[in-house]
């Protein structure tokens, strides 16, 4: 047995209600009795801000320490360890990229947090901290083709800035000595993370830079790494583009009256 919930009879609905027909009339006024307060509150309600931690999808390690790692030409992008050297002859210098375009048209609230997981150090670098400074990449480059040689970071003893940006990005990394195996955590500016996200073509990422020298490799996990919490990561807040959400709200609207006008019995 079921349950009649409508207090009216089919003879006591209006006219233009009856034979299963609804009026021009009622219908817009059931739209619009939808639409207005769906368009008022996505457009003058607060859109909550979302935290997002997005891996690495790139990452390599460029280096001029033939020795050690074979010829200035090589690649290593399927490396689980990033290396960083800062002596001239053998400079190492981790590349990491985000990609953020399932972000687009979004916006960045506060700073993003840059975060690696330091391995441990060689030589004298258990001795004391090792400033590792961070970098915008201003080229593209590929973990898989990408080499000391193609790249060319560095004139000798400095950044040349045709390939990144000398002035470092945010405040110096300091990889904690004797104590290895720490993921490190350095602030990255709001206006890049939204620069990467409103212009993916001009997203190449970050380059970490060591002062330290020949004996001081210090030692940084990959996205490849078996310790997936050392993994690189960019960690920020992110609010959804208002005009998208007004589109899903109509749209919501949209497929509910379609459904009414097809159940309608």
């Amino acid at each position: 047995m079921g349950f009649l919930l409508s207090p009216f009879s089919k003879h006591q609905l209006p006219s233009e209600m009856k034979n299963n027909e609804t009026s021009p009339s009622l219908r817009g006024g059931f739209a619009k009795s939808l639409i207005a307060p769906a368009i008022f509150a996505t457009l003058f309600c607060p859109i909550a801000a979302k935290g997002a931690t997005v891996v690495a999808n790139s990452d390599t390690f460029i280096t001029q320490h033939t020795l050690a790692f074979g010829p200035a030409n090589t690649t290593h992008g399927a490396a689980d360890i990033l290396h960083a050297i800062g002596l001239n002859g053998f400079r190492s210098f981790p590349l990491v990229e985000f990609d953020l375009s399932s972000f687009f048209g979004q916006t960045i609230v506060g700073d993003a947090t840059f975060s690696i997981g330091y391995l441990t150090g060689s030589g004298s670098v258990t001795g004391f901290t090792v400033e590792v400074t961070v970098h915008k990449v201003l080229v593209g480059w590929a973990e898989n083709t990408v080499t000391f040689t193609n790249f060319n970071p560095d004139s000798g003893t400095s950044f040349t800035g045709t390939f990144l940006d000398t002035k470092p990005v945010a405040s110096p990394i300091n990889p904690p000595a004797p104590v290895p195996a720490n993921i490190l955590y350095d602030k990255i500016p709001r206006s890049l993370v939204q620069e990467w996200i409103d212009t993916p073509a001009g997203n190449h990422g970050l380059i970490l830079k060591s002062a330290g020298g020949v004996s001081q490799d210090l030692q940084f996990a990959s996205r490849e790494n078996s310790e997936t919490a050392f993994r690189p990561t960019l960690t920020f807040t992110a609010v959804p583009e208002p005009g998208t959400s007004v589109l899903v709200a109509l749209a919501g609207i949209g497929m509910v009256a379609r459904r009414r006008r097809e159940t309608r019995v």
